[in-house]
């Protein structure tokens, strides 16, 4: 998959006499580290390994993916050939840290100018004794490329919950999953029309002349035709975001819907609603 990549591990490193100075590879470097990788190993691209690398003022932060549809928030860390990324965990995540009872992801990004690639170094960090220690994936260094811009995946892990069947379609059966299990059932036949949805509150939302907006993607990827679709229905205070997704597979599959308003040219992002279901 994704064989153009092949071009970035097939870079050029630069004329062979010794005195030419010219960078081979002027995109691989820490300056320009922000934008999208994903992992390269036996030849191919491996999609479901990835990570979104951006600024946030002063300070390094990303989005990784590691496998399957687990999305986590890393902060970062420059150091003199690297930067350092470390998961972010949840108030009560890191309390089970604490306690040694769950690690969080680690991972070392440097720029590789011989391969025009990424050296990636990916660890699990347990607190031991009072102490973190790291205990590496895998052995000797990952190799990352840039992701080229016609392949499209998400990134951002999901802060809401999303719904299906009839708790996407009634507000009070979702209420009750929440109450019940603390997390929406993922659990749903597999089928053409699966419906998939929640409610938010209209005033949060943002003001009431702003258009409400979703976005729709399903295992990671934006679903055709189901882009910019406009949310108006409101009943009460609360906002139904609702759609039906064609998912006719069965096994884990990732449903996400990105909420946007737009109160003039541009819209806003507002939150990333997500499900990894289990559809049978």
């Amino acid at each position: 998959m994704l064989l153009a990549l092949a071009a970035f591990l097939a870079c050029d490193t630069g004329s062979s006499d010794p005195a030419a100075t010219e960078d081979p590879c002027p995109e691989i470097s820490l300056e320009q580290l922000p934008g999208d990788y994903l992992k390269w190993a036996g030849g191919a691209a491996d999609h479901t390994r990835r990570i979104r690398i951006f600024r946030e003022g002063e300070g390094w932060k990303a989005w990784f993916v590691g496998g399957g549809f687990t999305k986590v928030t890393l902060g970062g860390v420059e150091r003199p050939d690297d930067v350092r990324f470390t998961e972010a965990l949840a108030p009560s995540q890191q309390a089970l840290f604490d306690k040694g009872d769950t690690s969080k992801v680690r991972l070392y990004f440097q720029p590789h100018k011989k391969t025009c690639s990424l050296r990636v170094i990916e660890a699990k960090v347990k607190l031991m004794e009072g102490k973190e220690k790291e205990f590496q994936q895998g052995a000797g260094y990952q190799t990352y490329v840039p992701l080229p811009d016609q392949y499209v995946f998400t990134f951002q892990p999901a802060g809401e919950p999303l719904f299906l069947g009839k708790a996407a379609k009634d507000a009070r059966a979702a209420a009750a999953q929440l109450s019940r299990y603390g997390v929406p059932d993922p659990g749903h036949p597999l089928g053409e029309a699966i419906p998939v949805g929640l409610w938010t509150d209209v005033a949060a939302d943002g003001p009431a002349d702003c258009k409400y907006i979703m976005d729709l993607s399903f295992d990671d990827r934006p679903v055709e035709g189901k882009q910019g679709i406009v949310v108006d229905e409101v009943e009460g205070d609360q906002r139904h975001w609702y759609a039906e997704w064609y998912a006719p597979y069965s096994g884990n599959h990732m449903f996400e819907m990105y909420r946007y308003r737009s109160c003039g040219a541009e819209r806003e992002l507002i939150a990333v609603a997500g499900i990894e279901a289990i559809l049978d």
